[in-house]
């Protein structure tokens, strides 16, 4: 939590806080990294959010002196801004956990909130979690060892399903590279030599797909 407050300037609301975390913690389970495992989800009206996040928020807003929890009362309700009051961040992270999180605040830290929502609510990991449910990412991450091992070692032309940062598509092994459909927007195609860059693809046309229906209103 501290290092997104950091990395955001100022202008880190809890919101955002929550849907970033989620997708790191996705994007951690898709890379077979042990980093944020302690996070867990529950899927709700505005999109997944962890208790542990809104734990830490109270308790940076009673007790912490790094980073300051800013409240502005609206007529929807109380909007809160995390704000760093010092020059650099007091976190725990080591090495590995604290360059893992800054690749992927660097791919997606610089999109809308509105977008990063979008795309949280939009996967079939998150739909068909029962409301008020916790989000199982333990299934998640087998389902998705299983089916890599399933794909690699298909031959060309069949074709296997795949989970991909919290969405599923149906991929094809062909006779050079793979090619991929995704199932809660069919209308996503890629393509790509290598299963690694397929997955990137999938990510980038995944979230074209969603800005360009947010710009169509």
């Amino acid at each position: 939590m501290r290092f997104f407050a950091y990395r955001a300037q100022g202008y880190l609301r809890p919101t955002r806080l929550h849907k970033l975390s989620y997708l790191a913690r996705l994007h951690a389970i898709d890379e077979d990294r042990a980093c944020l495992g302690e996070l867990s989800f529950l899927r709700n009206k505005f999109g997944p959010t962890s208790p542990e996040i809104d734990s830490a928020i109270e308790e940076i807003d009673m007790e912490a002196d790094d980073i300051e929890v800013v409240k502005h009362e609206t007529p929807a309700g109380t909007n809160r801004l995390l704000i760093p009051s010092k020059p650099q961040p007091s976190t725990p992270l080591d090495g590995a956990t604290e360059r893992f999180l800054a690749d992927f605040y660097a791919a997606w830290g610089s999109l809308s909130t509105r977008l990063i929502v979008a795309f949280a609510k939009g996967q079939r990991l998150f739909v068909e979690t029962p409301f008020r449910q916790f989000i199982d990412l333990a299934v998640y991450g087998d389902r998705r060892r299983k089916a890599l091992n399933r794909i690699r070692d298909a031959e060309a032309g069949a074709t296997r399903e795949l989970p991909v940062m919290g969405y599923e598509w149906r991929v094809t092994r062909e006779e050079e590279g793979f090619s991929a459909q995704n199932l809660e927007f069919p209308a996503c195609i890629t393509q790509a030599d290598d299963l690694q860059t397929l997955e990137r693809n999938m990510q980038e046309a995944i979230l074209a797909f969603l800005e360009a229906r947010a710009a169509r209103g």
